[in-house]
């Protein structure tokens, strides 16, 4: 096909569709101003008689459609027809009656499913519990025996140190006691060596002595010019020391030394003690037999150094005695 037939009928299709938009545009623009109607259009078409007889037509009544009379046979089966819609409607409910029932019990067994699962799972959870439970008592019963047996074994070794430090104790009492015979034997001259140990040795050493020569070291102490706390020193120490472990033999071992010292000697010794210690050490003499004569210089003397430690001695002796705790 040449290109001017194709640009022809292109051409003459324009045109065909311009003509077609522009009779609608008119008849559209004529409706709108009420030019054109389907009453005008019809007068246009029909005839007046042909418009009379669809205006009649419109006007009539509604005609109802003619009912055949049944035979009596048609009543027997329409009956039968409603007795089986009757009992169709009937089984219908039933079926519906039984659905519902059906889909209640699946519910009932959904819900027992359930509870039945969580009955499951909570004796699932109590049984993993017990085991735990049981895991950690077997752990606690393991932890228990180990801990008894770590105690069996440190109650051994401390039974074994203990002892062995008791013969070490031994030893080393054995080995002071012999020093002590020799510084004995020294005689005043031991305190020349003496004073040059820690007091607390001097008092272990003055502790294994007998009491008159010790006694005799303590005065020679007091007396140490090169030395004047020395003295002082030894008796604190001996006052805290404890060679058997028993308690009191400090005061005991004391009242010993101090009644074979003079009383002013005693005295110096007892500078800075406790007034409770004095009277604690002056019912130890009596106790231990020591004259009244010797602890009456000790009180003389006392008062001449510090008359009113003196009067609260005296007070403490004149009160009860406290009862020896055990």
């Amino acid at each position: 096909m040449s290109g001017f037939l194709r640009v022809l009928i292109y051409g003459f299709a324009a045109l065909g569709l311009l003509l077609l938009a522009g009779g609608l545009s008119v008849l559209w623009a004529l409706r709108q101003g009420g030019v054109i109607n389907p009453a005008k259009l019809r007068a246009l078409v029909l005839t007046t008689e042909e418009q009379t007889w669809l205006e009649e037509r419109k006007k009539r009544p509604p005609e109802h459609a003619p009912i055949p009379i049944a035979p009596a046979q048609n009543v027997e089966e329409m009956l039968g027809r409603i007795a089986e819609l009757a009992n169709a409607d009937r089984a219908s409910q039933l079926v519906a009656d039984l659905r519902r029932t059906r889909a209640s019990l699946d519910d009932e067994r959904l819900a027992v499913e359930r509870r039945a699962a969580e009955v499951a799972q909570a004796r699932a959870d109590l049984d993993r519990l017990v085991a735990r439970v049981e895991d950690e008592r077997r752990a606690v019963e393991k932890e228990r025996a180990s801990l008894a047996t770590e105690q069996g074994r440190w109650a051994a070794l401390q039974a074994d140190a203990t002892k062995q430090v008791s013969i070490m104790d031994e030893v080393e009492k054995t080995r002071l006691r012999e020093q002590a015979r020799l510084f004995e034997q020294m005689k005043d001259n031991a305190w020349l060596t003496l004073r040059n140990f820690p007091p607390k040795d001097i008092a272990r050493y003055l502790a294994l002595m007998e009491p008159k020569k010790a006694a005799r070291l303590l005065v020679l102490a007091q007396q140490d010019v090169d030395h004047p706390s020395l003295a002082l020193a030894v008796h604190q120490e001996l006052r805290r020391l404890d060679l058997d472990g028993l308690t009191g033999d400090q005061t005991a071992r004391l009242a010993g030394l101090y009644a074979l010292m003079p009383a002013s000697e005693v005295v110096a010794a007892l500078a800075g003690t406790k007034v409770e210690d004095i009277a604690d050490l002056l019912r130890r003499m009596a106790a231990d037999g020591v004259s009244p004569k010797k602890q009456a210089e000790i009180l003389n003397a006392l008062r001449a150094a510090d008359p009113e430690r003196e009067i609260q001695v005296q007070r403490l002796l004149a009160a009860p005695a406290k009862p020896a705790s055990r």
